[in-house]
């Protein structure tokens, strides 16, 4: 199970905080704890997330730089894999986007569709040359 915990201090900080529980409900988190104290002035929230699935369904922990696939080095044309089943291949059409079956889009979406519409972070669940995109991009940047 991972376990989000989010903290903020005064009112102008507590629409972040809700809606970062908002947005990570949308991929099967619940809230099991949320606390409001006051220090001084100021109020303290805090609240602690988890989502029962595994590691590979969730939303990144830090919001990190686009992918590209530039960044690590693979061209126009080179063919990527889907993790999970070989026989599943994409195309990369450019700089952001993949053709999977015919059709031009995203990793996250084509990773979704093969998925069945599960949340799904498309560096997680795509290879090249046997390593996930997101593992590449972690050894090279």
């Amino acid at each position: 199970m991972q376990v989000k915990h989010y903290e903020c201090v005064g009112a102008a900080n507590l629409w972040e905080l809700g809606k970062a529980i908002q947005e990570l409900a949308k991929h099967g988190y619940v809230v099991e704890f949320y606390r409001v104290t006051a220090q001084g002035d100021e109020l303290y929230h805090s609240a602690i997330m988890s989502c029962p699935s595994g590691e590979e369904d969730q939303p990144n922990e830090g919001r990190s730089e686009n992918f590209r696939f530039s960044m690590v080095g693979i061209q126009k044309g080179e063919t990527i894999v889907f993790k999970n089943d070989e026989s599943k291949k994409a195309f990369v059409l450019d700089d952001k986007k993949i053709v999977f079956e015919g059709e031009e889009m995203t990793l996250t979406s084509a990773a979704r569709k093969i998925r069945g519409g599960k949340y799904s972070t498309g560096t997680r669940w795509w290879t090249y040359n046997g390593e996930t995109l997101d593992a590449l991009r972690r050894r090279i940047t």
